[in-house]
């Protein structure tokens, strides 16, 4: 996928897809300022490893990215976001 600048991701999370319970791919998901998002799906098999490595490299290019899944940040991207 097309990269962008690390400023340009203001929230970014592990985003785990679920079919019977059963996990099917995860991803690091990232939400950008201009509403899109980015899938980074890492190869093989030890993904959430992965992913952890890749949300901490977002966060040390870029310390004010909001990390993690949660109604607040939810919110706050929300609000970031409004046009």
């Amino acid at each position: 996928g097309m990269m962008r600048p690390y400023e340009d991701i203001l929230w970014a999370y592990r985003y785990v897809m679920r079919r019977n319970f059963v996990v099917v791919n995860q991803y690091a998901l990232c939400r950008l300022v201009d509403g899109g998002k980015i899938q980074l799906t890492p190869p093989g098999f030890l993904k959430k490893e992965s992913i952890e490595e890749i949300l901490d490299t977002i966060a040390m290019k870029n310390p004010s990215v909001m990390l993690g899944y949660t109604n607040e940040n939810q919110r706050a991207y929300k609000e970031m976001t409004r046009r």
